[in-house]
């Protein structure tokens, strides 16, 4: 038995395109993962909507289980409630790894050039972080395989609690 999917998005209003299969198929769990971007709950909102729209129950809140069938959650990355992404759990979780004040570092040094700043600093410093490994070309789930990120670390506590709430 299928007890749980995830579904990684990829467009707009990812259930509208895939609300057809989720209704055929036999699913008892739907986790829901976003980036909150710059705005969390209108990142909740978006989700929430594109649900209603595919007829499928809405959640209350981030990371709470509806009670009708398929049970749906939605996790807004990073912690519900806050802007950001995935990355910035990542940069948490490596806080104390000793090339971080060199990713910082070189960012600081970056200010000082008349070049402009990445656009999206959170993931440029999770490149930067990357380089400092031993196989520097990975990428972000590519890093996660490799145990580039520390698991055990309190910056993915919400990640991990969203993931028993599917499974358990």
């Amino acid at each position: 038995m299928n007890r749980g999917l995830f579904l990684r998005f990829f467009y707009r209003n990812p259930m509208q395109r895939d609300a057809a299969g989720l209704q055929a198929a036999v699913i008892h769990f739907l986790g829901i993962v976003r980036d909150a971007d710059t705005n969390a709950s209108d990142t909740f909102r978006s989700v929430c909507d594109a649900l209603q729209n595919a007829g499928l129950s809405v959640p209350a809140n981030p990371m709470e289980l509806t009670s009708q069938n398929p049970k749906i959650t939605v996790m807004v990355i990073p912690h519900g409630s806050t802007p950001g992404m995935l990355e910035d759990i990542c940069l948490t979780a490596v806080i104390s790894d000793p090339a971080t004040p060199c990713m910082e570092q070189y960012f600081q040094c970056l200010q000082q050039l008349p070049s402009s700043l990445p656009k999206n600093m959170s993931k440029a410093k999770v490149h930067a972080f990357l380089a400092s490994r031993y196989e520097p070309d990975k990428r972000l789930g590519e890093a996660a395989k490799a145990g580039y990120w520390p698991w055990d670390n309190e910056a993915f506590a919400t990640v991990k609690s969203f993931l028993q709430q599917i499974v358990s």
